[in-house]
Parts: structure tokens; C-alpha cells; sequence
């Protein structure tokens, strides 16, 4: 049966009409293969416009209908609902924008007018190819999936439950708050770190519906936006953490000490032990690798030095192992950062002179609950005279490659603290240029310049070297004039900078959300959509993305959080895109071409049947993996290339 195309002409107002002659375009458009109607309309996206425009199509029986006026850009939306007014699948429209191809950029209202003509063909010839499609609705899982208990996820799943939904925290160390806990005093306000976050830690362990599992990390990712089941396995703790009390009387009782992470090496732990003073949840938890129990003599000092009897039901060697499946709508990435350990340390004396420490290791060292008690002590036990802090450590190209925009606020911060702890110690900070962003960086730079700070400019950090000389270390460079310059110092600290979180490679591969050339997630757009994904669903907070502070850390966990609360409403069905691509099972050879091209991971290769899969969910239609695919078995619905083969014909002609 052929086609039915209705063809209505906008004025515009006068944007059209006067650089256009819709007379001669009328008349053209009338004369075209399967056109029953052609009507001319001062405004045809006015409110009045419209609903003639849906009586026109069950009135005439359009069954495709072309509309000759502006950019799809502004209005094809709106046509798109006309149609489905008028009882017509909104998919069997199509734009001709004869106002900016057109009237706008063609002077001569002649050649305007044979260039409309051009494009009104054109649609015509496309829109007789022109399929209905189906618009889905699915249902959607409203919880969320954090990973990550830092500053920022801790923020989003607070976000979250503020909300009524259900956040999972997975955890993969067995404490909630991250590396700032590592810190007595954090800038700009100089505030206690642990008092600052201990109210929002509280919040996050006792509300309802957060629920958090430390210990444990993401196994699998499967599904879709509004639709992930997601499998975590949390690791034995050996210790039951409904019963015990954290009293800390099994710490004593254990015969192994091993260097504690969480003190950089500078401190010493037990087997069963907590990471710090004031870890939240207040349980300890079993090192399975030092524990003589597992390694050796069958131990069980710890669970007979329990008050509460240390039985099973407080200690239980057998505990194994929790795999755990959760149902949610998206999933937040909040996974932060590990500080840079490449071989600029080396360079700089680090693991090669014992006073040659880390910013990190610093920060555990001026804590009054790190290993020196909040003293400033050299391994061996003194004090020290003079400390040089060494900054952008593994900045330069081939390392870090990048600016981790905090180091610099970081050393002012810990140089403050130093002569603070010690009026009689001298602080020498070398810098080259200082990265100080933000209102109340500038604040710190002048209170330390006020201070007994000497800061000393060098050409290049990435030309320093450190050495050793009788009784001291030596931090060699050039000034900016090229000349040699030598910094005695008791102890030299270097200023590490970010790098991606262990583990992140593994995860974007299970979450298939790709990564940057620096190895941390990438955004959706570095400067529109920061804490969005490639990955529809999942949304990224914090250092998960790049180097970030405490306060814009805590505002991307919070702006995720809002991402997930804006799409995915309770109540709501999910609307999947109509035009999306599919791929031909018979003809796809599972070559995988389409998976490295697609920008929004929508295909997935199904090893069963060794072919591409498209997601529905995730797919934008965007044609990218048509046109990669070597085997033609890719087609963008809606942008088929017999669409495509008209419409140019209809230009071409």
C-alpha cells in the first residue's frame, strides 16, 4: 500500500518565510512521490499549531509526516509527541531544516529556496523508508552500590539514605573513613580529622538504610542501568562482629607483631589487631597471613585472652568466607586513591636513607595516635634538628605525568604543624611554583610565610637528588638562575602525589566503565558531566576520576549521589531509547571490533553463542558500531542505510 506523507511548511515567523520562497517550495513538495497534503504555517510549533497539526494526521490519515522548518536540534521532541497525538509512531517523522541549511546562510532567495527543495526531497524520500518503533518501559531497582568507605562515600550513601533508598558500602579494608583518617589535622581550617568525620561515621554505621560491609570487594557486575545484581564477597574476619565488644584484650594476649599498614611501617601491629585508636567498626580483625593459628602451632592465645569466655561464638578460626548478592540501580565508584610509590623515591633517597620519609608517613608521625605518639622522632628515637619537605615527587613525564593539585596545600599544612609541635626545628620547603587553588589556599601560603618557614626555589623538583654526608642528608639541585644549591637537612619528607586506587583496572573491568591514560576512571565529560561515567548507571565520586581534596571529594560523593536520586525514582519505569542498534546473530562472527568502539559500553560479547549483544539499556544509537562493523551485522535502527542511501539520493537527484 503506499505511503501517506504529509508535508507542512513553517514560516517561522518571517525567519523563513523571507529567505525562502514557500510558494514555489509548496508546489514542489506537492508534485512528490506519495505527498496527499502540503500545508503552509506561520508557526507550526505553537501550542495552536500543534494540535491542528494532530488532527491533520487522523484527519488525512497521514501515515509519515515531514515537517520543513528548523533544526531537529530545537523542536523534532516536539514533533515527535505531536505525532503520537495525532496516533502516529513518533519514529515516522522527518525534519527538513530549511531555515539554518537554507534561508539563514543562502542570501540569494532563489538558490535558498532550490536548496529547500533539495532537503524537502530528500526527507521525503527518507521518511518513505521510515519504520515504526517500539518504546520500552522496565522496571528499576532504586538502591545503589557505593564502593568505597571514604569521605566521599561515606557522603553519598548518607545522601542516599536521606532519601529513603537503601546504599551498600563494600569496603575493601576493614575500617569506614579512608586514608584522611591517616591525619591529625587536615586543611584549610586546620581541623582535627577524626572529630571532623567521626559524627558522619556514626551516621553511616548505625542508619538502617546503609548497610556496610568492610573487608569485602566487588567479585561480578552483571546487567544494566536500573537492573545491576552485583556479587560481593566479604572476607572472613574471624572475629564476630555482633558479639564482640572491641575491648582490645586479645591484642596483648598475641604472641605476632608485623610493621602496621596503616602507620606506613613506621609502627608495629598484632595478628589480630584494629588498623587504629579509634577505628570504626570497633572489631578487631585476624591477619590470616601472620596469624600462627593459620601458619604454624595452631594458636589460640587471642580467644583465650577473651573476658567473654573467646568462644566460637566470639573468635571463630572457621569462619569462611561470605559471597553475597545485591540488586541495585546503579552503582557509585568511590575508591580514592594510593599515594605515588614509583621511582622518583628512589631518586630521592627513599628506602635508601631511613630519614628519608613520605608526606603520608609524616601525617602518621604528627598523629597523636600514630607510632611516635604525635612526636616528631628519626627512626632512631630523636628528634630532629632541620626538616626539608620536597615537593611534586613523581610529577614529572614517565611517572605521574600530572599536578595532584593538593601536595602543595599538604606541605605548607605539615610544615605549619612541625614548627607548631617544634618551635626550635627548622623547616626548609622547596618549591618551584606553588599550585594553591581555592579561597582559603592563599590563607595558608601567607600564615606559613609569616612563620619561620625558609622556602627555598629551585629550577626543577624533578632534577633533586638526596644523599647522605656525615650526620646529615643533603637535598641537591639548581636555584632558578642555574646555580647549585645544597639543603642540609636531619630529615627530608617528600610531597607524593596521587595515582589511581589498586584495584582500579580490575574494577572498571568488572563495571566495563573504561578508564583514562592516567588510569583512573573517566568521566562522562571532564567539565559537564564530572561525576558521571562512560557507563550509564555507574556514576564516580571523589579520587576515583583524578586527584581531588577533602571538600571536592565530599562534593562529588554528594553529586553522585543526586545523579542516582534525579534518574531512578521510585515508582517510575525506566524509558529505554527507541532507536538503538541491534546486531544480526546470523551474520556477526564475534570478531569484537564493535566492543572496543562503542563510547557507552553498550555491547557485550555472549561466549555461548560467539556473537555481539546490544544493551538496550545502555545503547544511544549513536551508529558507531554499524559503521565498524566488517561483517554488516550492526544496523542503527532509525539510521539504516537504506534510510540513509534515500535521503542522499533525494539530495543527489
Amino acid at each position: 500500500m503506499p505511503a501517506r506523507i504529509g508535508v507542512y511548511l513553517c514560516e517561522c515567523g518571517s525567519n523563513v518565510a523571507e529567505g525562502i520562497d514557500l510558494e514555489r517550495l509548496a508546489a514542489f513538495a506537492a508534485g512528490l512521490e506519495d505527498v496527499v497534503a502540503v500545508v503552509r504555517h506561520p508557526l507550526l510549533c505553537g501550542e495552536a499549531a500543534c494540535a491542528m497539526l494532530a488532527d491533520e494526521i487522523r484527519a488525512r490519515g497521514l501515515d509519515r509526516l515531514v515537517v520543513a522548518a528548523c533544526s531537529p536540534k530545537e523542536h523534532e521532541p516536539t514533533f515527535r509527541r505531536v505525532c503520537v497525538a495525532g496516533g502516529l509512531n513518533p519514529h515516522m517523522l522527518q525534519l527538513a531544516n530549511i531555515r539554518e541549511l537554507a534561508g539563514w546562510v543562502t542570501p540569494d532567495k532563489a538558490r535558498a529556496t532550490a536548496k529547500a527543495e533539495t532537503y524537502v526531497r530528500a526527507a521525503v524520500r527518507r521518511v518513505r523508508r521510515h519504520e515504526p518503533l517500539e518504546t520500552r518501559e522496565i522496571d528499576i531497582v532504586t538502591d545503589a552500590l557505593v564502593i568505597g568507605a571514604g569521605v566521599a562515600g561515606i557522603e553519598a550513601a548518607l545522601t542516599l539514605a536521606q532519601k529513603g533508598r537503601t546504599a551498600f558500602v563494600v569496603e575493601r579494608e576493614p575500617y569506614v573513613g579512608g586514608k584522611v583518617m591517616k591525619c591529625d589535622e587536615v586543611f584549610p581550617n586546620l581541623e582535627c580529622a577524626s572529630c571532623m568525620l567521626e559524627p558522619k561515621l556514626d551516621a553511616v554505621l548505625h542508619d538502617e538504610r546503609i548497610r556496610v560491609l568492610t573487608n569485602a570487594e566487588v567479585e561480578s557486575v552483571r546487567g544494566d542501568y536500573g537492573n545491576f545484581l552485583v556479587k560481593v564477597r566479604r572476607k572472613a574476619r574471624y572475629v564476630n562482629m555482633q558479639n564482640c565488644i572491641g575491648c582490645g584484650a586479645c591484642y596483648p594476649a598475641c604472641p605476632v607483631e608485623v610493621a602496621s599498614e596503616f602507620d606506613e611501617g613506621l609502627g608495629r601491629r598484632k595478628a589480630i589487631y584494629v588498623p587504629f585508636r579509634g577505628s570504626l567498626p570497633n572489631v578487631p580483625i585476624i591477619d590470616r597471613e601472620h596469624c600462627l593459628h593459620f601458619t604454624d602451632a595452631g594458636c589460640t592465645a587471642c580467644r583465650d585472652g577473651c573476658p567473654l569466655g573467646g568462644g566460637a561464638e566470639f573468635i571463630d578460626f572457621d569462619e569462611q568466607d561470605e559471597l553475597l548478592e545485591l540488586k541495585v540501580g546503579a552503582i557509585i565508584v568511590a575508591t580514592g586513591f594510593e599515594p605515588y610509590s614509583g621511582a622518583a623515591l628512589r631518586r630521592l633517597g627513599f628506602g635508601r636513607y631511613p630519614d628519608v620519609y613520605t608526606t603520608v608517613q609524616l601525617e602518621r608521625l604528627l598523629n597523636p595516635g600514630g607510632p611516635s605518639g604525635g612526636k616528631v622522632v628519626k627512626r632512631d628515637g630523636r628528634p630532629p634538628r632541620s626538616v626539608c619537605l620536597v615537593p611534586c615527587v613523581g610529577r614529572e613525564p614517565g611517572e605521574l605525568g600530572y599536578c595532584s593539585a593538593v601536595c602543595c596545600q599538604n606541605s605548607l599544612k605539615l610544615a605549619h604543624l612541625l614548627q607548631q609541635r617544634a618551635p626550635e626545628l627548622e623547616v626548609s620547603l622547596v618549591h618551584a611554583d606553588w599550585c594553591l587553588p581555592g579561597k582559603r589556599a592563599q590563607r595558608i601560603y601567607d600564615a606559613a610565610a609569616r612563620e619561620r618557614l625558609r622556602m627555598i626555589r629551585v629550577a626543577d623538583p624533578a632534577a633533586l637528588q638526596v644523599s647522605d654526608a656525615p650526620g646529615t642528608l643533603l637535598v641537591e639541585g639548581l636555584d632558578p638562575a642555574g646555580r647549585p644549591r645544597q639543603i642540609e637537612a636531619d630529615m627530608v619528607v617528600l610531597a607524593v602525589g596521587m595515582r589511581p586506587s589498586a584495584g582500579s583496572a580490575e574494577l572498571a573491568a568488572r563495571l566495563r566503565a573504561p578508564l583514562d591514560e592516567d588510569g583512573f576512571f573517566r568521566e562522562e565529560h571532564a567539565s559537564t558531566g564530572p561525576v558521571s561515567s562512560a557507563l550509564q548507571g555507574v556514576y564516580l565520586a571523589g579520587c576515583a576520576s583524578g586527584p581531588r581534596d577533602i571538600a571536592a571529594a565530599v562534593a562529588g560523593g554528594a553529586g553522585a549521589a543526586g545523579k542516582v536520586l534525579s534518574g531512578l525514582l521510585p515508582g517510575q519505569k525506566l524509558r529505554l531509547e527507541s532507536a538503538v542498534s541491534v546486531i544480526d546473530p546470523d551474520r556477526c562472527g564475534g570478531c569484537r571490533t564493535c566492543l572496543g568502539q562503542c563510547p557507552y559500553q553498550a555491547i557485550s560479547f555472549d561466549a555461548e553463542r560467539g556473537v555481539c549483544v546490544v544493551s538496550d539499556v545502555l545503547c544511544k544509537g549513536c551508529g558507531t558500531c554499524d559503521a565498524s562493523c566488517p561483517a554488516g551485522a550492526a544496523t542503527a535502527r532509525h539510521f539504516t542505510t537504506a534510510q540513509l542511501v534515500a535521503e542522499l539520493l533525494g539530495v543527489l537527484e
